[in-house]
Order: C-alpha cells, then sequence, then structure tokens
C-alpha cells in the first residue's frame, strides 16, 4: 500500500508539473534591488510548449519602482519563439524599442521558473533599461 502511495504521489507531482500555466510573470532584475518587471501575456501558457496553435501573441510589459511615480509600461509586445517555432525560449519585441528574451528553467522535465533579459531604449518617452546577462548571471528573475 505504502508503494501504491508513493507511486501515486510521484505521478501526480509529475502530472502537476507538466500543467504549470502561466499568464503573469513578476520579475526583478539580478543587479539591482528598487525595480520590478511585470510581464502579462494575453493568454496563458505553458512553458514547455507555449506556441501550440499559435506563433505569437501580444504581452503588457511594465517596469516600476517601489516607492517611486518612475516607471515604464508597453501593451505593445509581441511575444514569438526566440529561434524556430519548436522553440521554447520566448522573446518580445516592440515598436524597434523594447526586446526581451525570456528562458524557461527546466529541472527533470518540470518548469521553475523563468530568467531573462530586457533592454528598452524608447527615446519617445526617455525611458531606457538594460537589464543583460553578464557573466552567466541573467539579467532579471522572474518567480
Amino acid at each position: 500500500m505504502k508503494l501504491f502511495i508513493a507511486i501515486f504521489a510521484l505521478v501526480l507531482s509529475a502530472v502537476t508539473g507538466h500543467a504549470a500555466s502561466i499568464q503573469r510573470l513578476t520579475c526583478i532584475p539580478s543587479f539591482t534591488d528598487d525595480t520590478k518587471i511585470e510581464i502579462v501575456f494575453s493568454r496563458s501558457i505553458d512553458p514547455l510548449k507555449p506556441f501550440i496553435g499559435t506563433y505569437n501573441w501580444p504581452a503588457a510589459l511594465k517596469i516600476s519602482h517601489p516607492g517611486t511615480t518612475q516607471g515604464y509600461a508597453r501593451q505593445d509586445v509581441t511575444i514569438t519563439p526566440e529561434i524556430t517555432y519548436d522553440d521554447i525560449n520566448l522573446r518580445g519585441d516592440a515598436g524597434g524599442y523594447v526586446y526581451l528574451r525570456l528562458y524557461p528553467e527546466i529541472k527533470n522535465g518540470v518548469f521553475v521558473r523563468y530568467t531573462g533579459q530586457l533592454f528598452i531604449n524608447d527615446l519617445d518617452v526617455r525611458a531606457y533599461y538594460n537589464f543583460k546577462s553578464y557573466n552567466g548571471v541573467p539579467g532579471f528573475i522572474c518567480q
């Protein structure tokens, strides 16, 4: 009986890990502590298979600094595969100003979290952010 319960728990945890669905990411930069990055997809995605049936979709991006009114927001970020349609790494672009990369961390076939890079140079609103990876450390980490 104990063996049956252990096997059932293992199967349940594997199914739960594969069934992850994400629509909102809250991220913090690796090199600063006063910035919050939020990415909201227009639909829920499975990080292990984000492009089933759709090869791009919109997302919203918001950067805020707690305790201040400074920030940045874009509602027109287009999410696509980074390289090919089988790729689980995501690329986000908006108006030539926003360059976003999201990389899912997978351990033992289970999605753990996203890490990524973000570069913004929006001259229209005078916004500049550079959250790029450096020496193997991701530009930001999402919870």
